[in-house]
């Protein structure tokens, strides 16, 4: 086997891998809406429908809920900076392979093996902005919603979930932060 052939196999079993983890992310939120639904409906909808009389223990049980959702939300969230780490990884791999395989191929090759580089304008240009959009999305509804519904019943609960929420989050940002830095 040739030094091309041998380059070219590694580059798509590297390919194959960066897009089964990808391909895995997309499919997290499937979970993720699922969870949401069995975490926090049995306590949202008992403690809505809960009479005057015992809103202490309906409001007890809704920032249980709320708060058992935000830990999943956040350790779902995290593992995909996991995820996006490893996918960082293999993209630079993806990389050096491109550039071991470039020089191999003639000139008519043209623009061709020029993926990873192509990511990295592209992640720039585009995806950091989407992702941006979507955490400011994911910050609403696993804050601000159940905020709102906290502080019609619970001020001291309202505020207790703000905090928590600003420990948690400030964990999951620092973690995005630090990948977003050393790519």
């Amino acid at each position: 086997m040739d030094t091309l052939d041998y380059l070219y196999k590694e580059y798509v079993r590297q390919n194959e891998a960066l897009n089964v983890l990808a391909l895995s992310s997309f499919s997290d939120f499937k979970l993720l809406a699922v969870l949401g639904v069995m975490i926090t409906w049995e306590p949202l909808s008992k403690a809505l429908a809960m009479k005057k009389e015992v809103t202490a223990d309906g409001g007890r049980l809704l920032f249980g809920g709320f708060v058992a959702l935000l830990f999943v939300l956040i350790i779902l969230a995290t593992r995909d900076l996991l995820k996006q780490s490893i996918i960082s990884f293999q993209i630079t791999q993806i990389r050096e392979l491109e550039i071991s395989i470039r020089p191999l191929l003639s000139q008519t090759a043209g623009n061709v093996f020029h993926g990873a580089d192509a990511w990295d304008k592209w992640l720039v240009d585009v995806h950091h902005h989407i992702f941006i959009d979507f955490q400011l999305l994911f910050i609403f509804i696993s804050v601000f919603f159940p905020v709102w519904i906290l502080w019609n019943k619970n001020k001291i609960q309202a505020t207790a979930y703000l905090g928590i929420c600003a420990f948690v989050f400030g964990i999951y940002f620092h973690a995005t932060w630090f990948l977003v830095k050393n790519h």
